[in-house]
């Protein structure tokens, strides 16, 4: 059986890590199979209390737009048009792409009628497995700059949910990593 259990709160410092380790070693001596995944991918410190041995650790990658390939480009500007985070500017002979503006969400590659967005490998974070005697420990660190890819590696920390009791503490505030924190996803739902 799976249990998840969110620890959260709309304002930081309010102790919602110290609740969340504290039930991870209270039902941990209790014998429960325990799982804590730390969701404040920005600043987690779950780590300092638990203590967890790492055992693992990987980078978190995406395929992200990263230019366009000039030969190919034809200045249409749909590329410009369609991106809502102003990613992309198309000059009079130019296409300018702002890396730290784009959310990566896909649109000024589906929209180019001759395929001259180029991507690449982006890292937005760092991955972390460890264990504490019994507790399965989980965290994430963002990127430097990367505060927009929050909810996706929230959602990679979440792929460790198993078997068990999983303590997910959450990120402070009610911003979308927060909610992708106590999401439920859809291929989790009962029949």
């Amino acid at each position: 059986m799976i249990t998840k259990i969110a620890i959260s709160s709309g304002k930081g410092g309010t102790g919602k890590t110290f609740i969340a380790t504290n039930m991870a070693i209270t039902l941990a001596k209790r014998g429960e199979k325990v799982r804590y995944l730390d969701c404040d991918v920005e600043e987690p410190n779950g780590h300092l209390f638990l203590k967890p041995q790492i055992y693992k650790e990987e980078d978190v990658m995406l395929l992200s737009p990263a230019g366009v390939d000039e030969e190919k480009c034809i200045n249409c500007g749909q590329c410009a048009e369609v991106c809502h985070y102003n990613a992309i500017a198309v000059l009079k002979d130019k296409v300018l792409f702002f890396n730290e503006l784009c959310h990566v969400c896909g649109a000024c590659i589906i929209i180019c009628p001759v395929d001259a967005i180029i991507e690449k490998e982006r890292k937005i974070g760092l991955l972390r497995h460890g264990k504490n005697n019994s507790i399965d420990f989980h965290y994430a660190l963002l990127e430097t700059a990367e505060g927009d890819m929050s909810p996706r590696l929230v959602k990679k920390v979440k792929n460790y949910i198993g078997e068990g009791i999983n303590i997910l503490d959450s990120p402070p505030g009610t911003a979308c990593p927060v909610v992708e924190s106590a999401r439920r996803h859809v291929d989790s739902w009962p029949s």
